[in-house]
């Protein structure tokens, strides 16, 4: 996310975008389950990873 400057709902917007969803249409809820789903499982990995580099500072001190 501080290396791309967008958020998660920037990124989920993106995706609709791509989709051929505007700001003006309402998104099928398949649609928003799909990208939900995506995003959901590139956050539990950046967590992870976040954890993982807190764990590694933590033991530097």
């Amino acid at each position: 996310m501080l290396k791309t400057k967008r958020t998660k709902s920037d990124m989920v917007i993106r995706a609709a975008k791509r989709k051929g969803y505007s700001g003006d249409s309402e998104l099928p809820q398949e649609v928003a389950a799909e990208i939900a789903i995506k995003y959901s499982k590139k956050f539990i990995t950046e967590i992870e990873k976040t954890k993982s580099d807190i764990k590694n500072i933590s033991l530097d001190d």
